[in-house]
């Protein structure tokens, strides 16, 4: 097997992860300027914002840890150069993801209400639990779109290709901003729908991915063809080794957002002030997200396909190459937060409690984007392997254990609000790099997952 040396595998990371890291940023664009349009609108739909989105993201994500098993399935198939068993994934899954995008739906649909209720309580005022419940009404109906979306974007990242994925995003996002605008405001004679406008936005966006995706895999070139010949009686059987694979990263997602949905109950057991606070941090800190996602998504494809290609020692090079890559990048933008936080949250808001609020916690997000970096890229790289074990015990160590005892720890014990929140996240963070990064350093995923 021919050696791949530092420079090349240098080239390959970038490859997959400029593309990758360009199509978050784009998402990162759309939902941070939603945020704009609607902080721009008025500071209760914000705070409605506030409340609705991680629910909205939590259940969009919880789902992604089905993304695992056809990142790593696809992977290996396109690395051993087995195009049948790979459009009997790609088929399979996308099946799947429809099927389950309606159950969410309708379960999201009847359960949204005493959702916000439980979140906020008395602390926020009835019309904002009320918009947050539409808002959740809209967007979650696109549920189908989006599974369907992120299935085909995945299985299309999983065969090499972050281009055609970035590209669709981007006119995806467009769309989202330009029927947003319209609606919130009601421009160019349109109804004036406020938050509800952004949701329909929301919707269409979903709407242009998914047919994107499955357009490119059904006419596009490349390794992976929704439509190329393959065994129909494997779909059965590469769905269960999809399923498999995917079980521990399921147990991952929903053990973090069963913390993550009840550290954003601290949050809005604080107020209205620390919920506008919080969105704009949340705002900002996509970026960061959005960097780790993209190293993440190189590694897993490039330790998948070096799996699929039974070269251990090289898929742990080009995991630890996008490890250290994104360790600067963290390094860069977390400088950036520190030094400028009060710029940086007057984008979002123009009320003065808010921005000193969010300023002072700013500074602390930025501690934590080098390990935020580290964690997202080792777990990606783990997860190609075949490995979701190990960030399926990050996440309880991390958002389970640290983050709930920490942020109430400090929020509520210590009584430093929303700032000990952010503190109680950070600390999260570095428990999950920790961990993450020595499970994938020790090399035991090499042998355990050598075969699917």
């Amino acid at each position: 097997m021919p050696t791949i040396t530092s420079k090349r595998r240098l080239r390959n990371v970038l490859a997959l992860t400029w593309p990758a890291v360009l199509q978050g940023m784009v998402t990162t664009l759309v939902f941070t300027t939603d945020r704009l349009i609607i902080g721009r609108y008025g500071a209760e739909a914000l705070s409605a914002l506030a409340i609705a989105n991680p629910v909205a993201w939590s259940v969009t994500s919880i789902f992604g840890a089905f993304m695992a098993g056809v990142v790593a399935v696809i992977g290996r198939a396109v690395g051993a150069n087995d195009s049948r068993r790979a459009a009997a994934a790609l088929r399979s899954a996308l099946g799947f993801s429809l099927i389950i995008g309606v159950l969410v739906s309708l379960l999201v649909w009847v359960g949204r209400e005493p959702i916000v209720a439980l979140l906020t309580g008395d602390a926020v005022a009835a019309s904002v639990r009320g918009d947050a419940a539409g808002y959740l009404a809209v967007v979650l109906t696109s549920a189908p779109l989006f599974f369907v979306a992120a299935t085909a974007t995945s299985s299309l990242q999983a065969a090499g290709d972050t281009r055609t994925p970035m590209l669709i995003a981007i006119a995806a996002g467009v769309a989202n901003l330009g029927l947003s605008w319209v609606l919130v405001f009601g421009h160019l004679g349109a109804p004036e729908l406020g938050l509800q406008g952004a949701a329909v936005g929301t919707v269409l966006s979903s709407a242009v991915q998914a047919g994107g995706g499955l357009l490119v895999l059904s006419y596009g070139r490349g390794p992976l063809k929704l439509g190329a010949d393959h065994d129909r009686s494997d779909r059965r059987d590469v769905l269960a080794t999809i399923l498999r694979v995917s079980r521990a990263t399921l147990g991952e997602k929903l053990l973090y957002h069963l913390a993550f949905v009840a550290s954003i109950a601290i949050v809005g057991h604080l107020g209205n002030v620390a919920l506008a606070a919080h969105e704009s941090l949340l705002g900002i800190e996509a970026i960061g997200f959005t960097a780790a996602g993209g190293f993440s998504i190189a590694a897993a494809t490039l330790v998948a396909q070096q799996m699929g290609k039974s070269d251990g020692d090289e898929a742990y090079r080009c995991g630890q190459t996008a490890a250290g890559l994104g360790l600067c990048v963290g390094l860069g933008f977390g400088t950036i937060l520190f030094l400028f936080p009060h710029q940086l949250i007057g984008i979002f808001t123009t009320d003065a409690e808010v921005i000193e609020t969010g300023a002072q916690c700013l500074r602390i997000a930025a501690v934590a984007q080098p390990a935020m970096i580290l964690a997202d890229t080792w777990s990606g790289a783990l997860r190609g392997a075949g490995d979701t074990f190990t960030p399926m015990i990050s996440a309880l160590l991390g958002p389970v254990v640290m983050r709930l005892a920490a942020c109430w720890f400090f929020a509520w014990h210590l009584q430093m609000g929303l700032v000990g929140f952010w503190i109680g996240t950070t600390l999260d963070w570095y428990v999950r790099a920790t961990w993450t990064g020595i499970a994938f350093w020790r090399r035991r995923w090499a042998q355990k997952y050598q075969q699917l």
